[in-house]
């Protein structure tokens, strides 16, 4: 069967449902554009995920920098020097903590709904697959999907759940459709990247971060 035979929702559609999702703006427009990519965009996304910018950035250097200017300071008689180079460590490990810790809450609460649909004339037949954006993974426990014989066969998981398909056919004219939600993939290793590239620059000013 034809790909226009069947019902779809075009990219500029998509977008305009995406941008209706209120309160998530910024995070839409950083999803990108399907002409470049084989991925579906979600019909909506909830959650709270501020960009990584050089601000955020910022904030964890700042305090580090003030640390270490205020202990390292010779003037500063606050104990010998490995006992004042100790306290830096104490701040570095509280900021680090404390960015990991909000970092993580913030990529845990992104969830983004995607809904697909396939239908066939009678004795016609076909698979259907909807692709989550990268960085996203499907949540099996989410779906929701036809549940008649017009399913033929699936759910089938692509790899690490991005993907998932399914075969639709029957007699008669047949439908399915499936709902199912994303979250972000590997938080611990995208919080990890951002916080090195905060490191980075401490190490470039002289300021070394390991802990140990």
């Amino acid at each position: 069967m034809k790909e226009e035979e069947k019902p779809q929702i075009t990219v500029k559609e998509q977008k305009e449902m995406l941008l209706r999702a209120k309160g998530f703006e910024e995070f839409i427009q950083s999803f990108p554009d399907n002409s470049n990519n084989f991925a579906d965009n979600p019909i909506r996304c909830t959650g709270s995920l501020s960009p990584f910018t050089d601000v955020r950035r910022g904030e964890i250097t700042s305090e580090i920098i003030i640390a270490k200017d205020y202990y390292l300071d010779p003037r500063n008689q606050e104990g010998t020097l490995e006992e004042r180079r100790a306290k830096v460590r104490v701040v570095i490990q509280r900021v680090f903590k404390k960015f990991i810790e909000q970092r993580t809450q913030e990529y845990e609460s992104v969830k983004c709904h995607y809904r697909g649909i396939d239908w066939n004339k009678p004795g016609g037949s076909s698979w259907k697959t909807i692709t989550c954006q990268p960085g996203f993974y499907f949540i099996e426990e989410s779906l929701v999907r036809t549940m008649n014989g017009d399913w033929k066969e699936g759910p089938v998981w692509g790899l690490n759940h991005s993907s998932l398909s399914w075969k639709t056919g029957g007699h008669r004219r047949s439908e399915t459709f499936a709902e199912v939600d994303a979250k972000y993939f590997q938080i611990p290793i995208k919080v990890l990247d951002e916080l090195n590239s905060a490191r980075k620059i401490l190490h470039d000013l002289g300021i070394p971060t390991e802990l140990s």
